[in-house]
């Protein structure tokens, strides 16, 4: 198979203020040293009570996320909900895009993709998440 290249960055993502939300803390530790070799300025979350919280400190302290990437099934408060209470209290995102990360691709294709749209959701990138899908995501429906 032909090798993918990586998207050109553009300068306006390096330092970004990113929060990932996942229970995993594998793919927590993946996607912030995957994030942070692309120079962005990553914070992590386990679920989504503390990620609430950290939108909370970062809009009181002047520096909000600019970028949200949520696990689709965390528990208690999963990455729907936390994206429909930032859609209910938009100052938490300050104009952030949210991108979903979900087990399944056929999230987008499926009667969840209108409610994705509703809740303000920029994105799905389906997991395991790649360097690649991550680039071409934030660039196709995010920061470009």
């Amino acid at each position: 198979p032909p090798l993918e290249t990586v998207p050109v960055l553009h300068h306006h993502l390096l330092n970004l203020p990113v929060l990932v939300v996942d229970d995993n803390a594998s793919n927590r530790k993946a996607l912030g040293t995957m994030l942070s070799s692309l120079k962005m300025q990553v914070s992590t979350a386990e679920n989504g009570e503390t990620a609430v919280d950290m939108l909370r400190a970062a809009v009181e302290n002047g520096k909000p996320y600019q970028l949200i990437l949520l696990d689709e099934k965390i528990p208690f408060l999963d990455g729907f909900k936390v994206a429909e209470l930032i859609k209910e209290e938009p100052r938490l995102s300050q104009g952030a895009r949210v991108v979903v990360m979900a087990s399944a691709k056929q999230l987008f294709d499926s009667p969840q993709h209108e409610s994705c749209l509703a809740l303000g959701i920029s994105a799905c990138i389906t997991k395991p998440v790649s360097q690649f899908d991550l680039i071409h995501a934030l660039q196709q429906n995010c920061l470009l």
